[in-house]
């Protein structure tokens, strides 16, 4: 088999020198399977390099790609997999999780209100809880510090601050760097999904708004930068037009 971080190794070249060298190659199984790990990372001329791979070695190899966003996949590409979305587990089932490992962790020194707002603050995101409990242990206890878990609310500080009449900018900007965020996705889908709560009538305007910069998000170092300026542009949208 052959394994490939396509979130490390994402351009066309990948697919031309290791992919295609590995799927054209005679093989003493007759099977291969190539894996390719956060495909959704592949760029648009990588991911329709690969079709025309998939279509021509099809009889020898077969193809394993794993995403978070299948949105980011070409319908082409879609098309030729047999798709399978993984849920993840409930935030009960998660709890009871956390709560075994804390038990054999540190005992019972612990309050379930602390894991509550952990789990609601990182869901689905079981390494982060993990990551949270871990820095909120103290003489072995559970006490949860509130500074660790700011960005819980950021969202809809957000989304408040955006329903003002009068919205502040340099407000939104503190908010954001106040949450230690760095992944704005979250943020991006709730502003879509909440703009007829923010931007009545101007709905059209703030997804097209938000498309660009989302895009965008992917090729920039700073996606702070990137993420405020969707905002501004946003701001802008509720400034009256002169006709």
């Amino acid at each position: 088999y052959l394994y490939i971080n396509a979130s490390d190794e994402r351009g066309i070249e990948t697919i031309r020198d290791k992919v295609t060298n590995f799927s054209s190659t005679a093989s003493f199984r007759q099977i291969k399977i190539v894996i390719l790990d956060e495909a959704d990372f592949l760029t648009i001329q990588a991911q329709a390099s690969l079709r025309n791979v998939i279509e021509t070695f099809s009889r020898t190899t077969r193809f394993i790609m794993t995403c978070n966003f299948i949105e980011r996949i070409i319908d082409p590409l879609q098309s030729r997999c047999q798709v399978l979305k993984i849920v993840p587990p409930s935030k009960k089932e998660v709890a009871k999780h956390l709560n075994k490992i804390i038990i054999n962790e540190i005992g019972t020194g612990w309050d379930v209100d602390s894991l509550v707002n952990i789990v609601n603050t990182h869901y689905p995101d079981i390494r982060k809880m993990l990551n949270t409990i871990q820095l909120s242990i103290k003489d072995g206890k559970l006490v949860l510090d509130e500074s660790i878990i700011v960005s819980s609310n950021y969202i809809k500080q957000v989304i408040s601050e955006l329903k003002k009449p009068k919205t502040d900018f340099r407000k939104l900007r503190q908010i954001i760097a106040d949450s230690g965020v760095k992944d704005f996705e979250e943020l991006y889908r709730s502003l879509f999904d909440q703009a007829g709560e923010y931007a009545k009538g101007r709905e059209g305007s703030v997804a097209m708004i938000l498309n660009e910069h989302q895009y965008h998000s992917n090729f920039r170092i700073d996606k702070e930068i990137n993420i405020a300026s969707a905002l501004a542009k946003i701001i802008e949208t509720k400034k009256p037009q002169i006709i």
